[in-house]
């Protein structure tokens, strides 16, 4: 059986430990380093703050993968239930991107539309949503009034402060 936890192996983490930025990735390399130094999985638990069984399983992730296994971002990259692929999803909005070029309007719901009908059956709105933010989309239109504008109000407001035949400009 190989012994991963070797001085070479020691060495590499005090080095990468160095340069690493990320609390989780720190807390990764400290498992392999301080298994190096021959501490148990229970002690360097407590010390970085990990169970015991997270421990040996950060050491399972080093033998089976290597350095690159525990660096990096790791949520995130098995996209799970995922209709689309990225590149079908960039893809699918390139459609509408040529749509926003010639200075269309675009709305969510037409876009949600057309995203059902090409994954073929029904999602719920917010599920467009964030493709659009995954892409980098955002609403960039703003409203055209407040939604609690009544210029009926804004009149009252005005002749309450100023009587008719008022001018506040004239000296």
């Amino acid at each position: 059986m190989k012994n991963y936890f070797n001085l070479k192996t020691q060495k590499e983490s005090e080095k990468i430990l160095k340069k690493v930025r990320r609390a989780g990735e720190s807390k990764r390399v400290q498992c392999v380093l301080m298994r190096c130094l021959g501490s148990d999985s229970r002690t360097i638990g407590r010390i970085v703050g990990y169970g015991s069984n997270h421990v040996r399983l950060v050491w399972r992730w080093y033998r089976t993968g290597g350095w690159s296994r525990l660096l990096g971002e790791q949520r995130g990259q098995n996209r799970g239930k995922a209709h689309l692929t990225l590149e079908e999803e960039a893809l699918f909005l390139e459609q509408f991107k040529t749509k926003a070029k010639r200075g269309r309007l675009l709305l969510s719901k037409d876009i949600h539309k057309v995203h059902q009908e090409k994954i073929g059956k029904n999602i719920n709105q917010t599920v467009t949503y964030r493709l659009l933010k995954r892409h980098g989309w955002r609403k960039i239109v703003p409203r055209p009034e407040h939604p609690k504008h009544n210029p009926a109000e804004m009149n009252r407001f005005k002749e309450a402060i100023f009587p008719p035949g008022y001018d506040p400009y004239a000296d």
